[in-house]
């Protein structure tokens, strides 16, 4: 057919498209049967030496090559850029589609380092928070329970010649609405001691031990006269960490050694939440990658926080709060204040002995006789959990379980170590049963 067209005929080809008489069928070769008469096929015969196909330019392979880098970059950027979006963004849309993915714990080891912390803050921010509701620049921030201008209780309750014991601590002093009945409240309630002491707290969500020194130092004055006691109530496990800080939830002062080898507060660069992640970024160079790395790789929470340097910070933490408790024994030792302290434990380490002991097996060597007397839980722990007991406590019954107070000491933990308070209270440090280490008793407690 293409014959007087410009083009070749197909060689070698027998198109038989309608049966004719006057085409002689062919033999069929050896060993195949003939071909009936009027088929339709077409027959074209494979060329043996057929060339192989042109390969590509170095201009085509150049752009397929680029193609693929395009992509491979594309790909990363698009779903990092996509995650900041429901990360950051003010957007209702992305607020509702990220709100599940909007926690600090995906992107950084929880706990105590610096980056975790400012996403913290950044994802209140993104919520629309600014600052703390109670934000002081002389603490950080204050409660709720304290006047913001003078920093006394703003139900301060009636001394009626009673000596005030000044109870300082974090959120396991503060308590909370939902947890029962507080410290102060038990203390009158249930204490004989109450009838010659009052007891004032000064707890305050989140302070660790630099908050609870800053603090100290503002309200003493104004209870000077009454002669007071002090007594401070920290976690072992957590609030020893935060004077490296300089964000825990909220922006706050933190505490560095000066080349003297003292101590120096250090303000943080704003007490807005914009201001300070502006000057003071969280330092995530790929959240997409982060997210992969911390949730998807299964590593081990050990391996995290060595590849994270979690163990390093808080080395440097508990090392400065160790030179502040000191600093709290020589201040409130120069104002010939009576003072003790307890440490109190997460759950998780009261029902762990190895980890309980270790720090008690330490503490004392870090504070080396020079911080404040502490009272031990230890005694009222479990039989063989970091200390005995002869009537193990229910430990389940310590601690509330879900909602915002998680982990935090019920109104039942508060009645049984109230007890420990009370030898606080009266300087009872001479029996090793109820001392962390016999280390602590050399200490004086004026």
């Amino acid at each position: 057919p293409g014959v007087g067209r410009g083009l070749p005929p197909l060689p070698h080809a027998v198109c038989s498209l309608a049966p004719r008489a006057a085409v002689p069928i062919p033999a069929a070769p050896i060993g195949r049967a003939p071909r009936a008469a009027g088929s339709h096929l077409i027959e074209v015969p494979l060329a043996r030496d057929a060339a192989p196909p042109p390969r590509p330019s170095n201009v085509v392979r150049r752009r397929r090559r680029w193609l693929l880098v395009l992509a491979l970059l594309v790909g990363p950027l698009t779903a990092e850029a996509t995650l900041r979006w429901l990360l950051f963004s003010p957007d209702p849309l992305a607020r509702w589609l990220g709100a599940d993915l909007r926690r600090p714990e995906y992107f950084a080891p929880p706990g105590t380092l610096p980056e975790y912390w400012k996403l913290h803050m950044r994802f209140h921010a993104a919520a629309g928070a600014e600052s703390h509701p109670q934000v002081d620049e002389r603490v950080g921030w204050g409660s709720p329970a304290l006047d913001p201008e003078t920093l006394l209780p703003v139900e301060l309750p009636d001394l009626a010649g009673r000596r005030p014991i000044l109870w300082f601590g974090a959120s396991f002093v503060a308590c909370s609405s939902e947890s029962g009945a507080c410290w102060e409240t038990l203390f009158e309630e249930q204490s004989e001691l109450a009838r010659d002491h009052v007891l004032i707290n000064y707890g305050v969500w989140g302070h660790g031990v630099d908050q609870t020194l800053l603090l100290m130092r503002e309200v003493l004055d104004a209870w000077a006269v009454h002669d007071p006691i002090v007594a401070l109530g920290f976690v072992a496990e957590t609030d020893l960490y935060r004077p490296a800080l300089s964000a825990f939830g909220w922006p706050k002062p933190r505490f560095e050694w000066t080349d003297a080898g003292e101590l120096r507060r250090v303000d943080p660069p704003s007490w807005e939440f914009e201001e300070f992640l502006a000057e003071d970024p969280v330092g995530i160079a790929s959240y997409a990658w982060r997210a992969l790395d911390i949730n998807l790789l299964g590593r081990s929470e050990l391996e995290l926080r060595q590849r994270y340097g979690v163990h390093r910070f808080e080395l440097e933490g508990l090392q400065l709060s160790c030179r502040l408790l000191q600093e709290i024994h020589r201040e409130l030792r120069g104002r010939d204040l009576d003072h003790f302290g307890m440490f109190f434990h997460t759950e998780g380490n009261a029902r762990n002995p190895e980890a309980c002991q270790a720090f008690y097996d330490t503490a004392d060597l870090w504070l080396a006789g020079a911080g404040p007397p502490m009272i031990s839980l230890a005694p009222a722990l479990a039989g063989g959990t970091c200390g005995s007991a002869p009537d193990p406590p229910d430990l389940d019954a310590w601690y509330l379980k879900g909602g915002a107070d998680n982990g935090h000491l019920t109104e039942h933990a508060r009645r049984a170590l109230l007890p420990l308070l009370e030898q606080g209270i009266r300087a009872q440090y001479a029996d090793p049963s109820t001392v962390v280490e016999a280390g602590f008793a050399r200490s004086p407690h004026r």
